[in-house]
This record gives structure tokens, C-alpha cells and sequence, in this order.
């Protein structure tokens, strides 16, 4: 690997060593390049329709590579706690499935979301770290078989420790729960397969490990799901038929 390639990319490091990649990760020239050219066409052209869209397309593309996933089954938002909402205000409450797991090395935007839910906020179970870690045998307990869904993240954003998101599936799924995946602060540094892993949902941004820009989030669904969702909060381009009134 050209250390010196790599580090001339970011020119922060020449006179910083740079730590805050918890918070965002160093801009780099390739980034500083394209954010640019975009803001020119804008200033050109007036309108990127076609320019716009496909950038969008290509995101989707990339990102879906990246994990393992096809592209119909990844989104782009704007941030994850959009990612988490949508997927909170589309599951159905159910009297005899309506439990929601996360922990507490979850970021707190996955509490702070689930608590806001009104049929979910009395059924709510916070499995507890233990030294900064989760055993198995903890989700073994805490998911039962009323748990509708199981938040994780990949790795503790406090830190660092990385979670065997395969096994925690597994039990969650003999469980009968989906397994939604925080993966923003492994994404871009951690292989991540989606199949592989057999995550349900996975949800991450381009602003830490990605090296990307505010403003950019991605949310993968298993593609055998997406009936099951019921999207509460939604808007233009949701889809791709329209009904024109």
C-alpha cells in the first residue's frame, strides 16, 4: 500500500493527526474534487436533472456492492436517523409480536426513536453491556419470541468493540426477529456481506469510514420484507408509479 499516496489524499494530515472519525472522517481532495464539480454544473446549467439522478443511481450501485446487496433493496436518505424512523413507523403493532430489543452500546438516536413510538414505548427491553461488551447468552435471554425486531449496531461507536452480527442473527431469527444493523461505524473500514451475514435491515452514512459527505445515508431491506412494510412517512419518488390528481 503507497502510505504516501494515501496520506497526500487528505491534506488535513499534513499539519494534523486526525482523530474524529467517531464524529466525521478527513475530507479528501477526490471528495473536495467532486463536491466542485457538482456545485459548477449547478452554476453552468441552472438544472442537473439527468446529471442528479444519475449520481443517485450510481450511489445506490456502489453502496449495494460495498455490502453484498442487489439494488433494489438499498435506499438513499439523508440521515440514518431518517433510515431508523422509516423503518419504526412502518412495522405493525401486534398484540402477540410487539416487543423491540436494542442496547445500550446502541448510538442513543436508536432509544431516542423507539421511546417516541407510542404502541412500542411499554414494550421496549434495553440489553445491557457488560465492560463495554455483549455476550451472546445476553441476546440469547432478552430476544424472546414477542420480540418483533433487534437492533444492534456493528461496532460500539464508545469503544470500538465489534459485534458478531452473524451470530446474534441467528438467534434472533430462531426467535422470529428482524435484525436491524447500525453499521455506521464500520462501513468503508469492515467487509460487510448482508447475505452472508443474513442481515434483515442495515442502515449506515458515507460521513465517518465511507470518507463522504453530511448528508448521505443509506438503508438496505431485505428484499423478501418490503411487503411486509407499511410506510407511514413517505413523499414524492417513493416509488416508481405515480398517480397524478
Amino acid at each position: 500500500m503507497d502510505h504516501d499516496f494515501y496520506r497526500s489524499s487528505f491534506p488535513i494530515l499534513a499539519t494534523h493527526t486526525h482523530l474524529a472519525s467517531c464524529s466525521q472522517g478527513a475530507l479528501a481532495k477526490s471528495v473536495s474534487k467532486a463536491i466542485e464539480e457538482y456545485h459548477n454544473s449547478l452554476l453552468m446549467s441552472g438544472s442537473n436533472w439527468e446529471e442528479a439522478i444519475s449520481k443517485l443511481e450510481e450511489t445506490r450501485l456502489k453502496f449495494a456492492e460495498l455490502i453484498g446487496a442487489e439494488t433494489d433493496e438499498v435506499a438513499v436518505l439523508c440521515s440514518v436517523s431518517d433510515a431508523i424512523s422509516a423503518i419504526a413507523t412502518s412495522l405493525s403493532y401486534q398484540q402477540k409480536k410487539n416487543k423491540v430489543v436494542f442496547t445500550d452500546l446502541d448510538f442513543p438516536t436508536v432509544g431516542h426513536i423507539w421511546f417516541a413510538q407510542e404502541p412500542f414505548k411499554d414494550n421496549i427491553t434495553v440489553i445491557r453491556s457488560s465492560n463495554g461488551e455483549i455476550p451472546l447468552e445476553q441476546y440469547e435471554k432478552k430476544i424472546t419470541t414477542d420480540t418483533l425486531i433487534t437492533c444492534i449496531p456493528h461496532v460500539n461507536y464508545y469503544n470500538g468493540y465489534k459485534q458478531n452480527v452473524k451470530e446474534i442473527a441467528s438467534i434472533a431469527h430462531r426467535k422470529g426477529s428482524l435484525l436491524f444493523v447500525d453499521a455506521y461505524q464500520s462501513a468503508g473500514h469492515i467487509p460487510i456481506d448482508v447475505k452472508e451475514m443474513d442481515i434483515d435491515i442495515l442502515a449506515t452514512g458515507t460521513r465517518k469510514y465511507m470518507l463522504g459527505i453530511p448528508g448521505v445515508a443509506f438503508l438496505y431491506i431485505k428484499k423478501e420484507l418490503v411487503e411486509q412494510l407499511q410506510p407511514r412517512v413517505t413523499g414524492w419518488m417513493v416509488t416508481r408509479a405515480y398517480i397524478f390528481i
